[in-house]
């Protein structure tokens, strides 16, 4: 399959698909730049670095910090990847947003 017969959604449903789908994501995305795929892209990205800072956490002995960080990345997850089912631009509350600012390099 090319790259080139991937609809957008499909895109942004396999950034949600582990980091190694984030990955894949981007560089099916990359040359198209389309806005919904891109948008759940960063999302994703936001989610998985907050999950790894949670998990960065947890190896430094910092349990409840890491419990709170992992636990809101899965939830963050779990409701992105509900939306771009839904085919809608929207992630976490809030934090979609300041995803979207921080992370403007990935388009």
């Amino acid at each position: 399959m090319s790259n080139s017969s991937l609809r957008p959604e499909v895109v942004a449903i396999i950034a949600y698909l582990t980091p190694f789908g984030l990955i894949a994501a981007y560089f099916l995305n990359k040359n198209k730049g389309d806005i919904f795929a891109g948008f759940h892209v960063k999302n994703m990205f936001g989610i998985t670095l907050l999950h790894y800072m949670g998990v960065l956490f947890g190896s430094m002995g910092l349990g409840v910090l890491h419990e709170v960080l992992c636990f809101i990345s899965i939830l963050s997850w779990i409701l992105s990847f509900v939306r771009v089912l839904l085919k809608q631009m929207a992630g976490v509350p809030y934090l979609d947003q300041l995803f979207q600012q921080w992370f403007k390099f990935l388009d």
